[in-house]
Parts: structure tokens; sequence; C-alpha cells
């Protein structure tokens, strides 16, 4: 053993003073100097030292079912915050203690995942389970929508200019079968197809020479029925099947008007591929979607049941909720037949970067597209349409794994997957091309613990330069950690664990206020906000302690771990504390043999007792203590400190960890003990130094 006081006068100092390298639960042998292994319910902050996570603290009333997305409305310059619950949608506001339940038709099936889009005063509701329906928020009522009947007779032909031979049946003049179909648009989507009128033509369309010297005309022998909007025109020139069905069926024209009884086709248009086939079933009661957007006034749906393939884009401004061409919605088919389903929508940007919106696809193969989704107006004659396309941007990126967590943020696009969490971006070294990064390298091991059937419930969000994700980690079936990626240092960015069990996490910025995290859990909603001491609060503003920590990387005074350190203690340097804080030292001595043995140390630090102001409120912060960068993340003021006799400042401490042994490896580690403080505890811990004599690689010598 080393003789402690023979050593004072070549005592060095080997010090850790930054944790800004985050998270990395990758071999701790060879991990930086400035992360930690392992963690706990810890933040870093923008000077690199660790400290505890935001709190819960009780902000909406509960509810009855279990609660997933809480929607934040600004109407009317007031805040309402809208769920899905108990088979209804209800809204409550600041203060209230109980939701509220909106009229009209209102009901949704309860304890599903939804999603809430918002578009010109209405609030669409998205959950895989029922047809389109939203709230009308100038009157907080729900809508749904009215059946349109489908066209029950199917159109008539007639050939007209010279050229163009037309009969009934197939003769030898006749030779080339041609197909025509129509159906309805409501407000909100498609009639099924009308029967298909089957004719033979002398000449094959795709031989028309299309200059209205001969045609067809397409007679749609129906009467418009009672909320129909406008009139689809389908055509086909083949059966696959050698019977004509509705998935033979491709658009040619759409949006024709109500009043339209006759379309006359001279060839010059073309199948609208990306249209799909005519369909077989009424949508205008809507349709089940289970995702969905708004991108620029622009509702987007996506996750159709029976229609799997299938984007549903909304209408131009003022009509949002209409996906039928009416009013230049479309129904765009991606991809259908094969093994790519979309999964997230967002407002990017294409490989020249310029702005576009951005599809990127789910695959079993574990390997995604990102296509980019535009429109295109087509002119016949005095008619004119809007037609929407897919362009793959050639480029695979890994499979984006939930619909919940792809978001932009600061110009980059981030995405769960399979294995990891990428961001899309450009950056200076790649020619500001869009390239993919795996930003969750050093947390791999955290990350991949995810159950492959959990993978879609990740949620994510981002604001102040910090990426949130709600996962459920080590094998969990709920959501029990969220992972920060902070980029408040570009050039240094870090992962840190927040454990806390949650359904969904989300932003809240109310105006003239500061914004705020919510976590759902359970049937209740909480408002994450940063405290001096560590504690959630339950739904009754009952406050409980939670514990933090993090342990460090093992390291050598050399890369690589062979120089020897007679060390004589560990200090640890800890600010701010309240209750007991544990700090330990774990080293490792080579025997004879070249095992590595590891010992411990163990120090308590005993800060003053957390003692409740006498101001009252609910769990009374009067004694709390902010990190000067760690601000309230939510309403209300940093508390005020009153100092008494029985109510003592929090205080710092550098504390030594005696050790007196010659050794190769150290680890540190800092954690709290609210069990033994009674009560809730509050650190920073700022670092370690490894203090004493460096007698270098001495003791590999036998």
């Amino acid at each position: 053993m080393a003789n402690k006081s023979s050593l004072y006068g070549n005592v060095i100092s080997s010090p850790i003073v930054s944790f800004n390298g985050g998270l990395d639960t990758r071999i701790p042998q060879n991990a930086a100097p400035n992360t930690f292994n392992d963690a706990t319910n810890v933040s870093v902050t923008t000077q690199g030292l660790l400290t505890f996570r935001p709190g819960l603290k009780r902000w909406l009333p509960d509810t009855v079912d279990t609660v997933f997305e809480m929607y934040p409305v600004l109407y009317n310059d007031q805040m309402y915050y809208f769920v899905c619950d108990d088979e209804v949608v209800k809204f409550c506001q600041d203060g209230d203690t109980t939701w509220t339940t909106c009229g009209g038709s209102n009901s949704v099936t309860r304890n599903v995942r939804y999603t809430f889009i918002q578009a010109e005063n209405k609030l669409y509701v998205a959950n895989g389970n029922d047809k389109s329906r939203y709230i009308d928020l100038t009157t907080m009522d729900m809508v749904v929508f009215v059946s349109v009947t489908d066209p029950s007779n199917a159109p008539t032909l007639a050939a007209f200019g010279t050229g163009l031979t037309f009969s009934a049946t197939p003769t030898g003049g006749c030779p080339y079968p041609i197909y025509y179909s129509i159906n309805y648009n409501g407000a909100i989507g498609q009639t099924a197809n009308s029967p298909i009128v089957t004719g033979w033509v002398s000449i094959d369309r795709t031989d028309w020479v299309g200059d209205n010297s001969y045609g067809l005309t397409v007679t749609f022998n129906n009467t418009a029925p009672s909320g129909a909007t406008s009139v689809n025109l389908w055509i086909a020139t083949a059966a696959s099947t050698g019977s004509i069905t509705n998935s033979d069926m491709l658009m040619v024209a759409n949006a024709l008007p109500i009043a339209s009884t006759t379309f006359a086709d001279n060839g010059s248009l073309q199948p609208i591929l990306g249209g799909g086939t005519a369909p077989d079933d009424n949508s205008t009661e809507g349709f089940v979607a289970t995702y969905g957007c708004e991108i620029d006034g622009r509702v987007f749906l996506w996750g159709i049941v029976g229609d799997e393939y299938a984007l549903m884009i909304g209408g131009d401004p003022g009509n949002a909720f209409d996906f039928t061409p009416t009013h230049n919605g479309f129904r765009l088919v991606m991809n259908e037949g094969t093994n790519y389903y979309p999964t997230n929508l967002v407002s990017f940007r294409n490989n020249q970067s310029e702005p576009a919106w951005t599809m990127l696809y789910s695959n079993t193969q574990g390997v995604s597209k990102q296509a980019v989704i535009a429109s295109e107006t087509v002119n016949y004659g005095s008619l004119s349409f809007v037609v929407w396309t897919m362009t793959d941007q050639g480029r695979s990126v890994p499979t984006a794994s939930s619909p919940y967590a792809g978001f932009v943020y600061n110009n980059s696009l981030f995405f769960p997957t399979a294995t990891t969490i990428e961001e899309l971006t450009t950056k200076p070294t790649n020619f500001y091309v869009l390239s993919v990064t795996n930003i969750a390298i050093p947390i791999t091991s955290v990350y991949q613990s995810i159950s492959a059937s959990q993978l879609p419930n990740i949620v994510g969000c981002g604001i102040d330069d910090k990426m949130y994700f709600s996962c459920a980690v080590d094998g969990y079936d709920y959501n029990n950690i969220i992972l920060v990626y902070d980029y408040t240092d570009p050039q240094n960015p870090r992962w840190y664990p927040w454990n806390i069990r949650q359904n969904w996490i989300g932003v809240v910025s109310p105006p003239n206020t500061d914004f705020f995290l919510y976590v759902s859990q359970d049937n209740h909603i909480f408002k994450l906000e940063q405290g001096t001491v560590a504690q959630d609060e339950n739904s009754e503003g009952v406050p409980t302690p939670f514990d933090y920590g993090a342990t460090g990387p093992i390291s050598g005074l050399t890369p690589d771990h062979a120089s020897y350190l007679a060390i004589v203690q560990a200090l640890f340097y800890v600010l701010d504390v309240i209750g007991e804080i544990d700090v330990t030292i774990n080293y490792a001595m080579a025997s004879p043999s070249g095992l590595l043995k590891y010992k411990s140390r163990t120090k308590n630090i005993n800060g003053p007792d957390y003692v409740v102001g006498s101001d009252g409120n609910w769990s009374d912060y009067q004694y709390q203590f902010l990190p000067s960068e760690m601000p309230l993340l939510g309403w209300g003021g940093n508390p005020i400190f009153n100092p008494a006799d029985t109510e003592q400042p929090a205080q710092s401490y550098r504390q030594p960890v005696p050790v007196n042994e010659v050794v190769n490896e150290m680890q540190w580690q800092f954690a709290s003990n609210s069990f033994a403080s009674n009560g809730p505890t509050a650190a920073t811990f700022r670092g370690v130094s490894y203090e004493g004599v460096n007698i270098g690689p001495k003791g590999d010598i036998q």
C-alpha cells in the first residue's frame, strides 16, 4: 500500500472537469474522459456539469382513460388543450379542474393511440379506428361526414368526328377494347366506382392523334347525387385478368364540374398513374386514417386502413379537409404492391436543398426511401385539374420506424429506425448534399434494447436545441425513458437519459410565456419543470423524491492504461448540495497473474436537509435553488429562497475519498440517496480528480 504521508511532495492531479461528452454506453475502458457510462435521471448543463433532470409538475386534470397526445390550440387568443378520452374528444384550459366534452356527433374509439391535425379552425382526429371526423373550433362541436350515393349506371359511349369507328361489340373493324367509368366526389372522399362500360374502337387509343378530329363522347348516364361536388372519369384499354375490374381502371380526368354530363375524350390525356385505381368502396363518409400532419395549410393523411399505400392530400386553402380533386385534393398511391409503406411526411428539402414535402417509408428489409411529393396542373381545353406525383430521390436511408417521431428541427430531419436514430441533413464536409448520420452511436446498446413491437410507439419532438425521444427500452412494453439529444453545442452534441414512465411527450409554447415539455403518464398530464430539488409531483400535487446519478468511464493515466498511479485519494467537487449524495471511486489493480481486480470506496456527502417553506401552496417550492443556466421550463417565476434559522442554504463540497493503493484504472460514481435523506436531494457534479504519484508502467514489470 502506498504511504500517503510520504507522497505529498510528488502528488499529481488527474482531473475530469467536464461531462459534455454525455452518455456513452459502449465499453467503459475505451470511453472518453468527459463521458459517463451509465446514468439515471440526469442532465448535462451548457458548461458540461452533471445535474438532475426537470421534475414532473401537476398541470391538467386527470382523464378517465389512458391519455396519449394532448394537443394545444391557440384560438381567439386563448389556449385550449384537447384529448381523446372516455369515447369522446374533450378540452380544457389552464386552471380548469375538469374536462369539457365537445358537442356534436362526438364519438371516438377509446384507449387507442391517436393524433390531432389542425387546419382552418378544424381539429381532425386520426386513430386508425374511426372514419373521418373533426372538431369545429368555432363551435367546439364534432362534425362527421354524410354519405354520397354511388352511381348505379355505366356511362354510354359514342364516336365523334371522322376517322374513328365505335362499336358496342367486337368486330373486325373495331378490334380494340376500351373501358370507361365514373364516380363522384363528396365533401371529403369519393363514391365507389360506377359500373364499367365496354366498347371497341377501330384505332387503339394510344394511337389517337389527340387533336379533336375524332374521339369518344362519354355520357355519364347518372344524375348527380345529393352532396356530390364533382365527377371523376376512369379509363382502361385492357383487362388484366380477361374480365374488366376496378383494379384495371385508371383516372384520366378528375374534378369535372358537377353540372357536366358528358366528356369528349380525344386521346390527348394520359392516365394519372399516381391516382391509383378506381375505388371499390365509398369514402364519402371519410376513411380510417392512422396518421397525419399539416404542412403549409394543407392536410395529409396516411396509414389508411384498407388502402395502406395511399397518401390522402387535402385541398387548397379553404378546403384543407377535402381530399377529393374538387379543390385539388388527391389520393396519391405510392409503391403499390411493393414492400414500402408511407411512415413519415415532413416539410423538408430535396437533394438540391430546395424546399420540398418529403416522405419516408417503412420496410421489412430495413431499407427505406426518400421521396418528394409535388403537384402539377394538367390543362385540357377549357378544363384544368391538379395531379400529384411522387419523385424518388434515389436515396436509400434506414427504415423510419415510428410515425410519431420523425420531425424537422434546425434544418435537419430526425427519425428513429430499427437500430438507431438518424439525422438527415447537409454538411459543409459533404458539399451541402443531403446525407444521413447515425447520431445514436454512443447509446446503441440502450436504443437496441427496444423491442421491435415498441418501435412504432417512439414519440419525438424538438425545442431549444434539444431533441427528445420517448422510448420503451430494456424490453419494456411501455415507454419508460426519454432519451435527450442535446445539441446546444453543435460541435459537441451529447445524450442523457430521463427515466420517466410516459405515454407521450410534446412541446407547448403559449403566447407571451415560456415554452415547456409536457408528459402524458397513464391518465395524468404533467409539465416538466426544472426545480432545485429532485422530486416529481403526482396529479394531486404531492411531491415524491426521485434519485439520479451517473457512473463514469474506466480511465487510466494514459490511453493504454499502462501507467500506474499510487493514488492517495479521489477528490469529488459537488455544488449546491441538499440531502445526501454518495460519491464512489472504483479502481483496479493488476495481480501477478495479470487479472484485474476491482475495489471501491464510497463517501457520503451530507448536505443540509430539505425544509419546506412556510408560505403554503401545493408542494411549496420556496426552498429551491435554480442553477443559473437551468431556467424553469414552464410558466411561473423562479422560486424565492427566504432563509431562516431552520432553513440552511445549499452547500458545496470538495469531498476526498481516500484510497492509498497502486492502481492503473479508476472510475467515478455520483448518486443521490433520497432514502437516507428522508426527502428530496439536489446536487450539481462539477468534477473529480484522481490524486497521487504517477509511477509509470513499473507496476507491469515482473
